[in-house]
């Protein structure tokens, strides 16, 4: 994935175009398009929880990179490893 955002992602956009063009398909009402838009919904949030997970091993490695020794103690005497994920 691209970025942190799946707007940011071309594979987004083209995996929503394909789904909107199936579901176009079907009555808005009927079985089949409130399947597609489950799978779509499903497919955004899978894709921010990927973006976001990103985001936050980013800010992780920043954070805990800067850390000195004294520092990397103090968590560890509180049962953190600091390099663990």
């Amino acid at each position: 994935m691209h970025g942190t955002s799946p707007e940011s992602n071309p594979e987004f956009e083209k995996v929503c175009a394909i789904l909107e063009s199936v579901a176009s398909n079907y009555a808005p009402e009927s079985e089949e398009a409130r399947a597609i838009q489950a799978a779509a919904e499903a497919y955004i949030y899978v894709q921010l929880h990927v973006g976001l997970n990103q985001a936050y091993q980013r800010f992780k490695r920043m954070g805990l990179d800067g850390l000195t020794d004294v520092q990397s103690q103090i968590l560890r005497d509180m049962g953190i490893e600091p390099e663990d994920d």
